[in-house]
């Protein structure tokens, strides 16, 4: 994060001392020493203070009332232009401002948890919640919004993954294929440096990846984390699964054995019955 610039977010990986993963949350960087986590589904607030207690760190720790709302979908930037301006439309991905939307204070952000176009704004007034609601909610009128939950399809389509699903803290970022993520050889300190520098030197055993489950209609719901078998022996699990309308079947996530990878007989036993899976590459869908 020392490479963050004031206005930019970046996605990091909170790991405990062995490694497994506490949260996958969004830094955003405020000011030259004032940061964000919009954290995932886990605690955090209670972690880092745990942290910088035992090691006497000069910070201040809290949870900021910003109240985010997320905006997504294709037509989010043209809602969005309406009420922010056409500026908004040239923010770039992982990038946010500090604006006011007819004199409410937000921060709006380039982000979110689809593979949509999208934006998150973050109230900074909490006592405007319900004025920025209707102004949103007004502005998306023509092109159909409506209030959502995050959409599993998307995200599984698109290759995103979820705290508490797709990895916890039983897995660390080499697992999961967010390698990229770990910086060894930098010269600050940091509470998993030594068990991720053991697991790397060890050689990287676990891969996340995408499997298509051969079944043909959306009735069948595959159960997460069921495991994955080849030969009868157990060589991973899937940790998310969905029907996609789009593609027109079942598809998932799953953490395997990295020697496995280009098997072609692996198999979910599933409510009595042999279900043959098939490893793809991720994403599945690359939205435009």
């Amino acid at each position: 994060i020392s490479k963050c610039k004031i206005g930019q977010c970046m996605y990091v990986l909170l790991t405990e001392k062995n490694g497994g993963i506490v949260n996958d949350p969004v830094l955003l960087k405020l000011e030259e020493n004032h940061f964000w986590l919009s954290i995932a589904d886990s605690d955090v607030l209670l972690w880092c203070l745990g942290i910088a207690s035992s090691n006497n760190f000069d910070v201040k720790i809290c949870e900021p009332d910003a109240s985010p709302l997320s905006l997504q979908g294709p037509k989010s930037p043209e809602v969005m232009a309406k009420v922010s301006g056409e500026w908004v439309k040239e923010l770039k991905f992982f990038y946010f401002k500090k604006f006011k939307i007819q004199n409410i204070p937000v921060i709006i952000a380039r982000s979110g948890w689809s593979g949509e176009a999208g934006y998150e704004i973050y109230l900074l007034d909490e006592t405007k919640g319900n004025i920025l609601w209707e102004i949103i909610m007004e502005a998306g009128r023509d092109c159909n919004i409506a209030p959502a939950c995050p959409s599993q399809i998307n995200r599984i389509e698109c290759g995103m993954l979820s705290y508490g699903s797709d990895m916890t803290l039983l897995e660390n970022p080499y697992d999961i294929s967010l390698g990229k993520f770990v910086n060894l050889n930098k010269k600050a300190d940091f509470l998993s440096k030594d068990a991720l520098k053991k697991i790397e030197q060890k050689g990287i055993s676990r891969e996340l990846v995408g499997v298509e489950i051969m079944e043909k209609t959306s009735t069948d719901f595959i159960r997460d984390h069921l495991p994955i078998y080849k030969n009868n022996m157990v060589i991973g699990k899937i940790t998310s699964s969905v029907y996609s309308p789009r593609l027109k079947k079942n598809i998932g996530l799953a953490i395997i054995n990295k020697d496995n990878k280009n098997s072609n007989d692996l198999k979910l036993e599933y409510n009595g019955k042999n279900i043959k899976i098939n490893i793809t590459e991720l994403p599945f869908l690359r939205n435009k």
